[in-house]
């Protein structure tokens, strides 16, 4: 059952980021959430998209110079630890959850990521 989950994942997942679609225009949200499926078969990414514009909304309303990365963490972190009382899992840092979460918002505003 999981083969069949994965490789209908992946035909999602595919359709997402194919070649005739212009980098800037793939949508990297939808994509995350969709090849991250493959571990979470249930999850709906059209329930996660709203929410997480919703907090990219919030968070870039606070930003008072985009160019400075402390102003945009400060920003983030305010939204995600004062608003929404998002808390470390300190059982378990590396948990999947938190990366899984951790590359939705790296993809959602195009950060680096810590794990490359």
């Amino acid at each position: 059952m999981r083969y069949a989950a994965s490789r209908e994942v992946m035909e999602a997942f595919a359709a997402l980021v194919n070649s005739g679609i212009d980098d800037e225009r793939i949508d990297l949200l939808s994509a995350a959430l969709t090849f991250a499926r493959i571990e979470y078969p249930d999850l709906d990414p059209s329930v996660y998209v709203p929410q997480v514009e919703d907090l990219a909304r919030r968070v870039s309303a606070r930003i008072q110079d985009p160019e400075d990365p402390a102003d945009c963490i400060a920003a983030l972190n305010h939204v995600l630890f004062q608003e929404e009382m998002f808390r470390g899992n300190s059982v378990d840092y590396y948990s999947r959850e938190i990366r899984l979460l951790m590359t939705c918002w790296i993809v959602a505003w195009e950060f680096p990521s810590p794990w490359h």
